[in-house]
């Protein structure tokens, strides 16, 4: 994957900016024209209206699209990839010590190898971050707590997304809500890359950075208006060069969340509001299409 990853990092970039926005929180108006990318799925039992997510935002990107409101309120639970109410802090701090600590006697430096850490190292001082401040951590976690700080930076989070967003809602009407998979499960595709491309995806992150407000802003304005074939311009065609992370990232876990719905579809008494990351709904191996192929009812709203 070294190879490969070392090619078109830019266009890469954006796309996995918004997709590794994973991990728990360490005045533009609506209007009719701002439809976000949501859908109903029907079965003779019950609806899933499935949402594509933008995992992180500004306060200026509120209102929300009204379609969301709307779907929630017709939504007896919600469903997101993680049940973020039932995390547990202790636990979820351990696991992340386990996974992105470097090892004994290692450090990021001696998992990246000089020549990496240098060019890296210089590339965050321009951007003026601290490199060393990540010394104990492996690169793969190092590369995910820049993406957060410089997305931090303009201004966009985690807390004013769309899932803490309406996870306050459920939390607040009492809504069940659940998840498609673990935090161990998210962090664990990172971690198994191996330290070579652990380390070329920080260097690259940071070489790369200072394009990401831009990436962002554009991927931002297609998910506002749905978009679709922009988002896949945006977002699918970046992965062109990494079909294997690709496969692990997105095609995978679309296959392991096709198969939960469908059973919630076929047996579920309850309307569910599901909501994940908009790059799982597009494509002929999204989920969308996954659900369509098993001949459920599926309309854009």
């Amino acid at each position: 994957m070294g190879a490969a990853l070392s090619r078109h990092s830019g266009r890469f970039l954006k796309s996995i900016a918004l997709l590794l926005i994973l991990l728990p929180p360490l005045a533009a108006v609506a209007g009719p024209e701002h439809r976000g990318l949501v859908y109903a799925v029907q079965s003779d039992q019950v609806t899933l209206y499935v949402v594509g997510s933008i995992h992180v935002l500004r306060k200026e990107d509120y209102p929300l699209p009204a379609v969301l409101s709307e779907v929630y309120a017709k939504s007896d639970a919600l469903i997101m990839e993680l049940d973020l109410d039932d995390l547990d802090p202790v636990e979820s701090a351990m696991l992340i010590r386990t996974l992105a600590m470097a090892p004994a006697g290692s450090s990021l430096r001696s998992l990246m190898g000089d020549a990496s850490f240098s060019r890296s190292k210089e590339s965050a001082l321009a951007l003026g971050i601290d490199l060393e401040r990540f010394d104990a951590v492996r690169p793969w976690f190092a590369a995910l707590m820049v993406l957060e700080l410089s997305l931090a930076q303009a201004g966009y989070s985690p807390e004013i997304g769309v899932e803490q967003h309406f996870l306050r809602q459920a939390i607040a009407d009492k809504k069940p809500v659940e998840g498609l998979e673990t935090i161990q499960q998210q962090l664990s595709i990172f971690a198994s890359l191996s330290d070579a491309d652990q380390g070329l995806f920080l260097e690259k992150t940071l070489a790369e950075l200072d394009q990401l407000p831009a990436e962002i802003k554009k991927l931002l304005e297609a998910w506002k208006t749905g978009d679709e074939r922009a988002l896949e311009l945006l977002l699918l065609d970046s992965f062109d060069e990494y079909p294997e992370l690709f496969d692990e990232l997105v095609d995978q876990r679309n296959v392991d969340w096709d198969r939960q719905l469908t059973k919630i579809l076929r047996h579920g008494k309850q309307d569910h509001m599901v909501i994940v990351g908009a790059l799982h709904l597009l494509g002929e191996h999204g989920i969308i299409e996954l659900l369509r192929r098993r001949g459920f009812a599926v309309n854009r709203l």
